[in-house]
């Protein structure tokens, strides 16, 4: 995702930055770490020799502190606090985040405080005392160790995590201060930028030597009586592990971090957005292309610095799994707090954090995106605060410890994970019943908290909710695409009133939704790209509205059911958001059918996927389907300037009568693609013809694929199966029709394609042979077929040698057409006996016992031997539910109808 920051209003309207999803994934592995950290030495993982991959896990909490450091910097950096009522929102809201689930965890695990219920174990003075302080979320800020209370041990840091919250305005005052400036998003003049990054660097570096001092403490050996060593009330090892004041360097370096991205991210120019009240459809082509350059540039392929954040994170992995075990068989244990707090473990973190933000395109970002981790994210903080709660509710519950199992109890914390998540701490993060609001998404100024939506409330003027919409998109993303200011059907009109129509334009509705996690990302890489505003402007008309607030989107469905026949798809579900729909006119055939509308519409983008292909967009598919949209709109204006349907005077439903008799590649041919449409409203069955890849591309979009039940395919020469995997699109083939197959098996390779196939026609240019179409029938592939047809030129002889047939019981129609070859035979047992042709025909329908009917189609010079009277009558003693006999000549005379007629009377006679 493209990184883009702040840009404030002359006004001073502060308004929220794009949300960072990587950073979601990254809580996800800092809560896993952490867990697998606390479950080090359960048996599973002793067993398998794998407690020393998750003791590097201490180090999450680096992560977790360098990321708090960071997301506040990036949501509050240009917060001023300039007054008591600011400072106390502030921490209001961050009481509301931490408190309810600090509590509740702390209630699931009064195991850990027996003193208090149990009288085997009285209270001391100093257990009272610990209790006390932990209630006040401030036991860490004491340095005291009280050794033997763990009052939900990982709880700790959350004590830790609100002194920074305290100190937080005062620490980014200061910033500012030092670098001469009331607002961060202010530096964005070159000059003061530069000044600004080099002070930034200056101050990263002095905070990471400090960061050095109270490790340097931690190097102290401990006492080798370890019973004296856990009862040392003064153990700096583990009072400066905890301290508020030893881990604050963590927390300033990802917001020294934040800062630096945040001018790394911005322009080099400051954009003065009260002149932005106008419409930006006045802007130039220049002007877009100026404005959208900045966006684009840090949202790039991937390329080597993804590269080397993507080698950078494995080796990450490789160290915290590794470097405990290293130091263990090296004698370097005493100095094993490098890994679990420091300048070494803030540094690798920042550095993960700021690469991950600025090259979104690399295979670690990617990862850390999947939605996999983004939920677990969510859920990080119940799941961090209740990871070792469950395990103590059993204990209480049975009185003894008992022993944990790590892979149950990482299922049984997501599962409370969740539910905490939703009427926990969700229920109490809350603010002046505002939508739910996460740490990336909240920013606020001095006196107030500001949410602004693209649209106001019940928006009532187009016009001015455009012009809202187009500025809130400039402090955003500092880009947007041309907006049309005006009302939906005032776009319709003006997209398509031009006499040429060259000039005409599709109109592209663009509907968002703030709440959607989906819009940020899509704005962010695609919509407001370079590349689409260019195309955008030059080849559509965009018309925007926000259904933030459920008067507007109200207002939306009203819209759309005054100007379209059909209503608007489902946009009550926030994940259908973004939504891209292409407007085009009707087809001047529609005006004969029930339609209210001049207008007809088709959803393009719905959520992350493109509606046609299913497919997650990204820019190139995007303009794929746009450039698609837009060819489909011009062959449909370009098809109104000729009404075929007025010039011949064809009514449609005479056309369509006529298309029933064609080939859909003929239909096209006579009626042009435009057919298309009344063929898909009509549902009309359809036959094609060998059709090309391009060909079936073409129809997938303008018809339903389940229209074509009938396909015809030439064998030679040889598709690949990349083609022939190309017609599995058409479940709904009942008819399959092969010009000159080669063998059984290509056969095969065709119907395995089409389940409800019944239909199997054979055409062969040359000499068919009816053992092998006895064998064709009996294959697993061909046990659906009802309806059987051979086409060929001439049959090979089958007067002496017949071989033994396997009997058929599926077929129930036959036809056999061997007429339009019109020469005679030149076979020579065809000529010397005469009943050589008719025998190997009947012996071959002897073998499809249930067959009903016969169809033969022969020429003049077979007509004689397919006249013996006797070799038909044979048929009926084995072929007991044959009801009808046909036979036909391409070329019929006299003597055509008087054979018939005396076969017909001959065997009316012997039933």
């Amino acid at each position: 995702m493209e990184i883009s920051p702040t840009v404030n209003t002359e006004q001073n309207q502060s308004t929220r930055r794009p949300i960072i999803h990587v950073f979601t994934g990254f809580r996800a592995l800092a809560c896993l770490w952490v867990f697998m950290y606390h479950s080090a030495l359960t048996k599973e993982l002793v067993k398998f020799r794998l407690q020393w991959m998750a003791m590097g896990g201490a180090a999450g909490v680096v992560l977790f502190f360098c990321l708090s450091g960071f997301v506040m910097v990036w949501t509050y950096g240009d917060c001023e606090f300039k007054s008591a009522k600011c400072y106390w929102s502030f921490i209001g809201r961050r009481a509301a985040r931490l408190f309810p689930l600090f509590y509740f965890s702390l209630l699931l695990s009064i195991y850990d405080i027996r003193c208090i219920w149990s009288k085997d174990e009285p209270c001391t003075k100093a257990n009272v005392i610990y209790i006390i302080l932990t209630l006040l979320t401030v036991q860490t800020w004491v340095p005291y160790y009280f050794s033997g209370n763990l009052w939900n041990d990982p709880v700790w840091s959350i004590q830790t995590e609100w002194f920074f919250y305290l100190a937080f305005p005062f620490l980014l005052r200061l910033i500012r201060y030092f670098l001469n400036t009331s607002q961060i998003s202010l530096l964005t003049n070159g000059n003061e930028k530069k000044k600004a990054l080099k002070r930034l660097y200056f101050m990263w570096f002095l905070v990471l030597c400090t960061s050095v001092i109270p490790l340097s403490f931690q190097f102290i050996a401990p006492k080798k009586d370890v019973h004296k060593r856990n009862a040392d009330p003064f153990n700096l090892r583990i009072i400066l592990y905890m301290s508020p004041l030893a881990r604050i360097p963590e927390f300033i370096l990802g917001m020294l971090t934040g800062i630096i991205l945040i001018l790394k991210s911005s322009p080099n120019t400051h954009t003065n957005h009260s002149d932005m009240n106008v419409s930006i459809n006045l802007l130039s082509n220049d002007d877009q292309q100026r404005n959208t350059k900045s966006s684009s540039s840090s949202c790039s392929s991937y390329n080597r610095y993804c590269f080397i954040l993507d080698i950078y994170f494995l080796f990450g992995i490789l160290f915290f799994t590794c470097s405990r075990r290293i130091f263990f068989i090296y004698g370097f244990v005493k100095y094993d707090t490098v890994l679990y707090m420091g300048a070494l473990m803030s540094f690798m973190m920042c550095t993960y954090l700021y690469l991950s933000a600025r090259y979104p395109s690399s295979l670690t970002s990617r990862l850390l995106t999947k939605s996999l981790l983004i939920k677990m994210g969510e859920i990080s903080y119940a799941f961090y605060c209740l990871g070792e709660t469950l395990p103590k509710v059993c204990s209480l519950l049975v009185g003894t410890m008992i022993e944990q199992n790590v892979i149950m109890n990482l299922f049984a914390c997501i599962g409370i994970a969740v539910f905490a998540r939703h009427f926990i701490e969700m229920s109490f993060y809350t603010w002046d019943s505002e939508p739910e609001i996460s740490d990336d998404e909240f920013c606020e100024n001095d006196n107030k908290f500001t949410n602004r939506t693209p649209f106001p409330d019940e928006c009532d003027d187009e016009v001015k909710g455009i012009e809202s919409f187009s500025a809130c998109f400039q402090e955003r993303y500092n880009s947007c695409p041309v907006f049309y200011p005006g009302s939906l059907s005032s776009a319709c009109e003006s997209a398509f009133n031009s006499e040429v129509f060259e000039k005409r334009r599709p109109v592209l509705v663009y509907i968002h939704d703030d709440k959607s996690m989906l819009n940020n990302i899509f704005c962010q890489t695609i919509f407001c790209s370079e590349i689409i505003i260019d195309y955008l402007l030059e080849n559509y008309i965009v018309w925007p509205w926000d259904i933030t607030f459920i008067s507007n989107k109200n207002k939306l469905i009203q819209m759309w059911k005054k100007i379209f026949s059909n209503p608007l798809l489902n946009i009550h579900d926030t994940e259908q958001c973004p939504m891209l729909i292409g407007i085009m006119r009707r087809s001047v055939k529609d005006k004969y059918w029930a339609s209210k509308s001049e207008y007809q519409f088709e959803v393009l983008l719905k959520g992350d996927t493109l509606t046609c292909t299913q497919h997650k967009s990204n820019r190139e598919r995007l303009l794929n389907e746009l450039a698609i949209f837009k060819e489909e709109c011009d062959e449909n204006e370009q098809n109104r300037s000729f009404d075929f349907v007025g010039k011949t005077g064809l009514c449609g439903e005479l056309m369509l009568e006529i298309v029933k008799y064609l080939s859909l590649n003929d239909a096209i041919n006579v009626f042009s693609d435009s057919i298309l449409i009344s063929l898909k409203n009509y549902n009309t069955k359809l036959q094609i013809c060998e059709p090309s890849k391009g060909f079936i591309d073409l129809i997938r979009r303008k018809i339903h694929l389940k229209q074509i039940v009938s396909l015809r395919v030439n064998s030679v020469p040889v598709w690949s199966n990349f083609e022939i995997s190309s017609f599995s699109v058409f479940t709904n083939v009942v008819s399959l029709t092969l010009l000159n197959p080669s063998n059984i098996d290509q056969i095969k390779t065709y119907t395995i394609l089409f389940p409800k196939l019944n239909c199997l026609s054979l055409w062969y240019d040359g000499e068919v042979n009816f053992y092998t179409l006895n064998h064709i029938l009996q294959e697993s592939f061909c046990q659906q077929i009802r309806r059987f047809e051979i086409h060929c030129a001439v049959t090979s002889c089958s007067h002496f040698q017949c071989p033994p047939y396997v009997k058929n019981l599926n077929v129930r129609y036959f036809l056999f057409d061997a007429g339009y070859f019109p020469l005679p035979s030149v076979n020579q047992c065809a000529i010397q006996n005469k009943s050589c042709f008719l025998l190997g025909i009947i012996n071959f329908i002897k073998s499809m016992t249930n067959v009903r009917y016969v169809r033969l189609i022969t020429n003049k010079h077979n007509l004689d031997e397919v006249s013996d009277y006797n070799q038909w009558k044979t048929l009926f003693d084995v072929c007991p539910d044959l009801k009808r006999i046909t036979i036909e000549s391409i070329i019929p005379g006299e003597q055509l109808v008087t054979k018939a007629i005396e076969i017909y009377k001959r065997l009316s006679t012997t039933q």
